[in-house]
């Protein structure tokens, strides 16, 4: 009996050594799973808080802005080199002002009315527009839709005009000047809309210090106001949005310009040249938008479903001067860009070949293309800018049925 009671006792003694060893066991694991837990948590917090500080230094009305428009940023840098055919979302890019977030693709959420047609908001015609992207200063860009006419959205331009009727001429015309400051005055001047329109500016290549561009003139590339030589200091558009510049490295858009081609109303933040802070698209903002320049007539640069896509022709903000060879049937042979820089194939011989002003426009076939400065057939879509302030008094989610409506249309 004590035998069997001492084996007894042996084996509860040897269970109970096993049970404190597998305790043992189980504590270390869980010490050990609970450090490296702690590591990894260390590491998403360490993330996080990188995250946060990139994001501390934007102003707290981004954020808001960002979550009034229902924006979630990309990351990275699209492919610029390949057209946008759905809806790729907002991505980020640097402006004259700061971070400006542009969307990008065939985007249906970014329809916004803002005034009417005559700017009697009882006239039964609000102005449609696609935003085009908040800017850097936190005001949004928006570009015109069209307006509504009882239950119909008619998209169109505010007209057809030519941007010069004379080939040599490389300012702006008055007729194009005229259409969009009589749209403006149309729609905003005196008006409580006016009142929330920032003079953001416009980058364009379009650089003669006058307040008559219609008398200036190039040649030689160099560019003559009245008789005065102006100096031209930015780049070329079309060197930003075309594959064969003088960088010859493709598509590389930028939204920031020298501040003498950043058109604007006030000498603040650009050159002062315009009456009314109104304008039209620069071709770096389509080509960010998810155009894209046609080059040896291959479809894969045809778009015609993003969102800045129109039933017409319509004029960019991008002027240029041509130089085709003479013998070659009007072939590209070199770009004389506003700014004097010269592509290495330009001929040694000044005389050889033809010269002539061109601006990139959109057209219907899905592309950006050149067109003579003195085509009346092209449109006139403006662009504006809207103050920040006013963002926050938007309501809708930015669909054509449903959209982005501030405390003036309401």
């Amino acid at each position: 009996m004590k035998n069997r009671g001492f084996i007894a006792t042996s084996l509860i003694y040897s269970f109970f050594l096993v049970f404190l060893v597998l305790l043992a066991v189980i504590l270390n694991s869980m010490i050990f799973n609970n450090r490296i837990l702690n590591v990894y948590n260390k590491s998403i917090m360490n993330k996080l808080n990188k995250e946060i500080d990139k994001t501390s230094d934007e102003p707290s009305y981004v954020k808001d802005d960002l979550e009034i428009l229902d924006i979630r940023p990309q990351t990275g840098t699209p492919n610029f080199n390949s057209v946008a055919t759905t809806n790729e979302g907002v991505f980020i890019a640097e402006d004259n002002h700061g971070t400006s977030y542009y969307y990008r693709g065939n985007i249906d959420n970014n329809y916004m009315v803002f005034g009417h047609k005559t700017g009697d908001p009882d006239d039964g015609h609000p102005l449609y527009w696609r935003i085009v992207r908040i800017n850097g200063d936190g005001s949004l860009r928006l570009m015109y839709e069209g307006y509504m006419d009882r239950r119909n959205l008619i998209k169109d331009s505010i007209g057809n005009v030519a941007w010069s009727t004379s080939t040599s001429s490389v300012g702006i015309h008055q007729a194009f000047n005229r259409t969009l400051n009589t749209f403006y005055t149309d729609s905003f001047l005196n008006t409580e809309y006016e009142a929330y329109i920032s003079d953001s500016g416009f980058c364009s290549t379009i650089a003669s210090k006058t307040n008559n561009p219609e008398n200036c003139s190039m040649r030689d590339g160099n560019i003559t106001c009245g008789g005065q030589a102006m100096e031209i200091t930015d780049f070329s558009d079309y060197d930003k949005v075309a594959t064969f510049g003088p960088t010859a490295i493709g598509a590389s858009p930028s939204l920031k310009c020298d501040k003498a081609n950043q058109y604007t109303v006030s000498t603040i933040n650009g050159n002062g040249y315009l009456t009314y802070p109104i304008g039209i698209i620069s071709s770096n903002e389509i080509v960010m938008a998810g155009g894209r320049y046609l080059q040896e007539n291959s479809n894969k640069y045809i778009n015609e479903d993003f969102y800045l896509y129109k039933q017409e022709d319509y004029w960019t903000s991008a002027l240029f001067t041509k130089k085709t060879n003479s013998g070659g049937g009007g072939s590209l042979m070199s770009i004389r860009f506003l700014t004097g820089k010269i592509t290495p194939t330009e001929p040694t011989d000044p005389s050889a070949g033809s010269t002539g002003n061109y601006v990139l426009t959109y057209s219907t076939d899905g592309s950006l293309i050149e067109k003579s400065i003195n085509d009346a057939k092209i449109g006139v879509y403006p662009v504006i800018n809207v103050k920040e302030e006013y963002i926050s008094t938007i309501e809708g989610d930015g669909t054509i049925n449903n959209p982005f409506i501030g405390k003036l249309d309401r």
